[in-house]
C-alpha cells in the first residue's frame, strides 16, 4: 500500500479544514441553542453555583489539559527524523487539543439549553474566542516544532511531496 501525497501546503490545507469543522461545529450548535432559546439575559441570581464552578473547572481542564497533552506530543515529535513523521505528531497533537477545548464548549451551551442561563453560552463564546486563535499557521508549526533549518527548508517548498 502506499503512502497518500503529502506536501506542506496539503498538510496545512487539512489541518486548517480540521480546525475550522472544530470551529464550525461548535459555532453551529451555540447558534441553534442561541435561536431555540427565549432567555437572553444574564441573571447571576439564578445561576447555579455548582454548574458554574463544574463548568469553569472543565473549561481550565480543557485549556491547559489540551497544552500539555499538546506539549508532550510534540516531544515525541522531537525524536523523529522525517518531516513527514514530524507532522503527523503535529497534526493529532493538534486534534487532541482541539477536542480538549470543544468539549468544556459544548458542555456550557448544554448547560444554557438546559437553564436558559447566558452565562452559560457566554462562557463557550469565550472558549470560542480562544479556539479561533488556535488557527494553524505555517508560522505557529514551524516554532511549536522546532523544525531545524533543513527541515524548515522543506516544509517552505509548498509544493513538494514529503517522504
Amino acid at each position: 500500500m502506499t503512502k497518500p501525497t503529502l506536501t506542506p501546503k496539503s498538510f496545512l490545507k487539512t489541518l486548517t479544514i480540521l480546525h475550522f469543522s472544530f470551529f464550525g461545529a461548535m459555532l453551529f450548535f451555540a447558534g441553534v441553542a442561541y435561536f431555540i432559546n427565549q432567555n437572553h439575559t444574564v441573571d447571576i441570581n439564578k445561576v447555579e453555583i455548582i454548574n458554574l464552578m463544574i463548568l469553569v473547572v472543565i473549561g481550565l481542564v480543557g485549556v491547559f489539559g489540551g497544552q500539555l497533552a499538546q506539549k508532550k506530543n510534540l516531544e515525541k515529535a522531537k525524536n523523529q527524523s522525517s518531516l513527514r513523521h514530524k507532522l503527523g505528531i503535529y497534526q493529532t497533537s493538534a486534534l487532541i487539543k482541539y477536542a480538549f477545548l470543544e468539549g468544556p464548549a459544548l458542555f456550557a451551551i448544554v448547560l444554557y439549553l438546559q437553564s436558559s442561563e447566558f452565562i452559560y453560552l457566554l462562557f463557550a463564546v469565550i472558549l470560542m474566542i480562544y479556539f479561533i486563535t488556535l488557527r494553524p499557521t505555517k508560522e505557529k508549526i514551524i516554532k511549536s516544532l522546532q523544525l531545524g533549518r533543513e527541515h524548515q527548508m522543506q516544509f517552505n517548498k509548498e509544493n513538494q511531496e514529503l517522504n
